[in-house]
């Protein structure tokens, strides 16, 4: 990291130091092309190489703090490359200390294990013949109360079937009843309606035909006025 801090400097030293010579050797050109012209081109002259004097300042100025941050930048780039490496090996360090705590470890409880599962593996099968006595008792009790569970549902489905049975011929009787009494109320409605309507049908008849039969006279007698008044008139 010195080593590459002192290249860097060294070349910013040089790179200015150049950049100097440069400067003074533009300077002394354009004096010299400046004596040659005359007042007024001189002081316009002066003026566009002030502002480009200017220019060129901000140009250098620009570049010193672009290569200021590239600087920058690569000195952070080595700090950050050179702490990963030192946590890569921290990590892997702490990883085979681990690994070796690790194996011991687990041979130890390997041991552990395999005496515990000989115990464990004894209650189990001692358990298990347990419960599979009770599971049996369980079984055949539970088979018992189910037998007599299913003949009581058994009888008393039958009973409430009769009784459903004993329902519906009931429920339809009162319907086939209520429905001939409805019919025989529509068709005597229907009677009556079907005579109101014959009765209404003949009186508006009988009006139209006298309405007609008064309008045929009117007609008639207007036809024969007319005729006796043109007669007369002849």
């Amino acid at each position: 990291k010195t080593a590459e801090e002192e290249r860097l400097a060294k070349e910013a030293a040089e790179a200015a130091e150049a950049a100097g010579k440069a400067a003074e050797e533009r300077l002394a050109l354009e004096a010299v092309e400046a004596a040659k012209k005359a007042e007024e081109e001189r002081v316009a002259k002066e003026a566009d190489e002030a502002a480009e004097a200017a220019r060129k300042a901000e140009e250098e100025r620009l570049a010193l703090e672009a290569f200021e941050a590239a600087k920058k930048a690569d000195e952070d780039s080595l700090a950050k490359e050179a702490a990963e490496a030192a946590e890569a090996a921290r990590k892997a360090e702490d990883e085979r200390l681990a690994l070796e705590t690790g194996e011991a470890a687990k041979k130890a409880e390997e041991e552990r294990l395999s005496q515990e599962a000989a115990h464990a593996a004894e209650a189990a099968r001692k358990s298990e013949e347990e419960r599979l006595a009770l599971e049996a008792a369980e079984a055949a009790k539970k088979a018992e109360e189910e037998r007599l569970a299913n003949a009581a549902t058994e009888e008393a489905d039958a009973e409430r079937k009769e009784e459903e049975e004993c329902s519906v011929l009931v429920v339809v009787e009162a319907a086939k009843t209520a429905e001939e009494e409805r019919l025989a109320k529509e068709a005597a409605e229907a009677v009556e309606a079907a005579s109101k309507a014959e009765e209404e049908c003949s009186a508006l008849e009988a009006d139209e035909a006298a309405k007609k039969a008064e309008e045929e006279r009117l007609a008639k007698e207007a036809d024969e006025a007319a005729e006796a008044a043109r007669k007369a008139e002849e």
